[in-house]
C-alpha cells in the first residue's frame, strides 16, 4: 500500500482536479457502518476539519472510487484490500490527527508524486 501525507491546499487542489473527471467520492464511517456520496469539494472540507482533531482520531474518511463502491467499507477492510491488490482503483483519504490528510492507494497516482511519504502511518485506530 502506498501512503502519503498532504499538508497544504495546493496538494488537495491537485487531488480534486485529478479525481474530477471520472471518480466518485464517498464519505464513510471508519467502522464502515455508513457511507454517502459527496461532491469533490468534500476533500478540501475534510482537510480543513482535520485542523480541529487536536490529536484525536477521525470518525470518517473519504473514499474515492473509479468503478463501484466496495461492499465492505470499513477503513480496516479498505487498507487490507489496498495491501493485497495492485490494480485497485481506490484512494482513501484519512484525516491525520495533527492536521492534514493521509492518502492510501495500491498504486502511485499523479497527485501523490512528490508528496511526503507516510510509511510511518499505521492506521491502528481503525483496526
Amino acid at each position: 500500500m502506498k501512503k502519503f501525507f498532504h499538508s497544504d491546499i495546493p496538494e488537495i487542489d491537485a487531488f480534486e482536479e485529478f479525481l474530477r473527471s471520472d471518480w466518485q467520492l464517498f464519505d464513510c464511517r471508519i467502522d464502515g457502518s455508513a457511507s454517502q456520496a459527496v461532491a469533490m469539494p468534500a476533500i478540501q472540507a475534510y482537510y480543513h476539519q482535520t485542523q480541529s482533531l487536536w490529536g484525536g482520531y477521525p470518525e470518517n474518511y473519504i473514499l474515492a472510487v473509479r468503478d463501484q463502491l466496495p461492499a465492505v467499507k470499513s477503513l480496516a477492510a479498505i487498507m487490507e484490500k489496498l495491501d493485497q491488490v495492485d490494480e485497485e482503483e481506490i484512494i482513501a483519504f484519512v484525516g491525520y490527527n495533527d492536521g492534514g490528510l493521509i492518502s492510501l492507494s495500491s498504486q502511485l497516482w499523479p497527485p501523490q508524486q512528490g508528496a511526503k511519504s507516510a510509511d510511518w502511518w499505521t492506521g491502528k485506530f481503525a483496526q
